[in-house]
């Protein structure tokens, strides 16, 4: 649900789009669905306070939402830390020769920013990768160390984003 209740309460606390997108890119990574239930009140009505939830994420949605739908899971389908989730590009929705993958970078909690750096072991861009944010398709720096491990650094002005989505194309 929205709300930490299984019903309807005369003052409910609403989850945040960051806690939704969040649990969102969890379940896809590993290859569900949400079923998001809002509930209305006794008078049929859905409140404020989930419409503006709901807008939210769905205006995310709209920009990010290649990420998310018609995707398939990945062997490595999270970070370490639990803040990055992967999916991928059907194979028949890709150029030939290319495969993309996806990386949803979330929130640990509502009230920390998206880090500055996100690290991830496996799912290893090879040489001449593209990681770009998938709403703007503007390029990500990233760099994998000798360790193999891939760290992509997250511009200031995106920290306080409820989520981001990369998009990373294997030529």
């Amino acid at each position: 649900p929205l709300t930490y209740d299984w019903g309807w309460t005369d003052h409910p606390v609403f989850k945040s789009p960051a806690t939704v997108l969040a649990l969102l890119s969890e379940i896809v990574a590993k290859g569900g669905s949400l079923l998001l239930g809002v509930g209305p009140t006794p008078e049929g009505l859905i409140e404020d306070g989930a419409v503006e939830r709901l807008e939210r994420i769905g205006k995310w949605l709209d920009r990010n939402g290649e990420a998310i739908y018609a995707t398939v899971t990945t062997p490595v389908y999270r970070n370490a830390e639990g803040n990055v989730w992967f999916t991928a590009a059907k194979p028949d929705d890709t150029k030939k020769g290319e495969a993309t993958l996806y990386a949803l970078v979330v929130r640990p909690d509502d009230n920390v920013p998206l880090p500055e750096v996100v690290e991830w072991e496996g799912n290893t861009p090879r040489k001449g990768t593209r990681i770009r944010l998938v709403d703007s398709g503007k390029s990500l720096r990233y760099e994998v160390t000798p360790e193999g491990h891939t760290r992509v650094h997250i511009p200031v002005s995106l920290r306080q984003a409820d989520a981001i989505a990369i998009r990373i194309v294997h030529s």
